[in-house]
C-alpha cells in the first residue's frame, strides 16, 4: 500500500501552480518593491536638488540676508520646493559657507564610518562673495534588504546630497 500511495502522489499534478507561485512570488515582489523604493529615492534626490536651487536663489540675490531669516528661512524654502518628498523634521543637514576666492572651497564629507559627523556651518556671506551650499538628507529604506544593497551609511540608510557653488550678487 505504501508503494501505491507513493506512485499516486508522484503522478498527482493538483496544486503545482500554487507551489510554483509560492516559489516565484517572494523574489518577484521583493524585486518590485526594490524598484519602486529606488525610484522614490531618486525622486526625493531630484526634489532635494530643486529645493536647493530655490533656497540658493534667495541667498544669491541677498533676500535671506536682508530678511534675517537665516538657516530657518533656507530650510523652509528648500522644504516647500521639495514637494513633500523630504521629511524636513527628519535628518536634514544644511551647510552654507562663504569663500573669498574660487579655489578655496572643498566639499564637505559628512560621513565617517557610516555615521553623520556634525561639522555643519551656516553663513550666507556678503555681496560678491563666493558661497558653497550643501544639503544632506538621510533616506531610510522601508523594504527589507534594500538598504543593505543601496545604502551608503550604517543601518542600511542612504545619504542624499545636493550642492551649489555660486557668487552672491552685489546686493
Amino acid at each position: 500500500m505504501t508503494l501505491e500511495f507513493a506512485k499516486r502522489f508522484l503522478r498527482c499534478k493538483r496544486g503545482t501552480t500554487a507551489v510554483e507561485f509560492a516559489l516565484v512570488a517572494m523574489p518577484f515582489f521583493l524585486l518590485l518593491m526594490t524598484t519602486l523604493e529606488y525610484a522614490l529615492m531618486s525622486f526625493a534626490s531630484v526634489a532635494l536638488e530643486e529645493g536647493m536651487n530655490q533656497a540658493v536663489r534667495e541667498v544669491r540675490t541677498g533676500q535671506i540676508q536682508s530678511s534675517g531669516g537665516g538657516v530657518n528661512r533656507f530650510k523652509s524654502l528648500l522644504c516647500d520646493a521639495a514637494g513633500g518628498l523630504i521629511d524636513c523634521n527628519g535628518e536634514l543637514y544644511i551647510d552654507v559657507r562663504p569663500f573669498d576666492q574660487v579655489g578655496d572651497p572643498s566639499s564637505l564629507n559628512p560621513l565617517d564610518e557610516g555615521e553623520i559627523v556634525d561639522s555643519f556651518e551656516y553663513s550666507e556671506g556678503e555681496a560678491d562673495q563666493f558661497v558653497l551650499a550643501q544639503v544632506f538628507y538621510v533616506w531610510e529604506f522601508s523594504t527589507p534588504l534594500v538598504g543593505h544593497i543601496f545604502g551608503n551609511m550604517a543601518g542600511g540608510k542612504h545619504l542624499l546630497s545636493a550642492s551649489a557653488f555660486f557668487r552672491n550678487e552685489p546686493f
